[in-house]
């Protein structure tokens, strides 16, 4: 028991402080506890969302937890071309929850050699903040359902730099024309 503390203990200090909130006045807030993150509060991920990004439409499809995952299949598109697709799985572990995300070319060639790897941090009613724990990922990401129709992804890259994406609720594409009935 002694050892698990020491190593809770070491886990927050080596996370430091708080991650800011990328735009929201809301304190920054010390890092979380394995007792206080679950996959099953993530079930408000789930949902197809879709906004602007770099020119094209980055769009994402959430499912809903299950068997103690969660998947996303994102994919930007840009002039009638897919830039890229990235999948993500967030997995609930012994000690955290992770997330691991892959990026994939517009042929389906790895973009990356390792997947990306998170251990979330921080999680709230609608929020989840993870920190980069491999060599490739960023120092931060976070997923915030900030109302009904905005979902935000916000990251801090290696390098220090901010991004922020605004995401609405994807609009439903018209039903397939009738089939011929022979």
């Amino acid at each position: 028991m002694k050892f698990i503390v020491a190593i809770v203990i070491s886990a927050c200090c080596l996370a430091g402080p708080g991650l800011p909130s990328f735009g929201s006045d809301k304190p920054e807030k010390k890092a979380a506890t394995p007792e206080s993150i679950s996959i099953n509060r993530l079930a408000w991920l789930t949902g197809r969302w879709q906004g602007p990004r770099n020119g094209g439409l980055l769009e994402e499809s959430w499912l809903p937890p299950r068997a103690n995952t969660v998947t996303a299949v994102v994919r930007l598109t840009k002039n009638d071309l897919t830039e890229f697709v990235e999948i993500i799985k967030i997995t609930e572990t012994e000690d955290a929850l992770e997330l691991r995300l892959r990026l994939f070319g517009s042929d389906l060639n790895l973009l990356n050699e390792e997947p990306h790897v998170f251990k979330a941090i921080d999680q709230e009613k609608n929020s989840i903040t993870f920190r980069g724990v491999s060599k490739s990922a960023h120092r931060t990401l976070r997923y915030e359902l900030v109302a009904p129709g905005r979902f935000d992804i916000s990251w801090e890259s290696q390098e220090g730099q901010r991004t922020v994406i605004h995401l609405s609720p994807a609009k439903a594409k018209s039903k397939h024309p009738p089939q011929k009935k022979n």
